[in-house]
């Protein structure tokens, strides 16, 4: 169960880094995280966008508010807190959701990719793929 905002959260679905990135900003479990978002059985399954994860945050208390990334040198991108969308690469084979933390650390709900048995969760000095949106905390 995550108390603390420093305990990464794993996803508990093959599609689930959305909803792990919630719960990671939110400071609780990944089922409690499921149930913020509108439909949570299509999220755990496909996955969930901006506007989706935005919303779930609402329901939290969080306000936040999501772009388009056109610059790896976008200040939002190191915004604490920020979730940004990664778009696959050459090199890596998945789209994927990472919470900034603060000081070139990053909460990666997957970092063991591609094991799945177990799915570990832990810290990250980069974000795995291309950054191409990122949701921010408003301040």
């Amino acid at each position: 169960m995550n108390q603390k905002q420093n305990v990464p959260v794993a996803q508990e679905s093959a599609m689930g880094c959305s909803v792990a990135c919630v719960a990671f900003v939110c400071c609780m479990p990944f089922k409690q995280a499921l149930r913020l978002f509108k439909d949570p059985q299509r999220v755990g399954s496909k996955g969930a966008g901006c506007m989706e994860i935005c919303a779930a945050l609402k329901k939290q208390g969080r306000s936040y508010t999501w772009k388009k990334i056109n610059s790896m040198r976008d200040p939002l991108l190191k915004r604490k807190g920020a979730i940004i969308y990664a778009a696959p690469t050459l090199k890596e084979t998945g789209d994927h959701y990472v919470v900034f933390v603060g000081k070139r650390k990053y909460m990666n709900p997957w970092i063991n990719f591609p094991n799945m048995n177990p799915v570990q969760a832990g810290f990250a000095q980069k974000i795995p793929g291309k950054p191409t949106y990122v949701m921010y905390p408003n301040q």
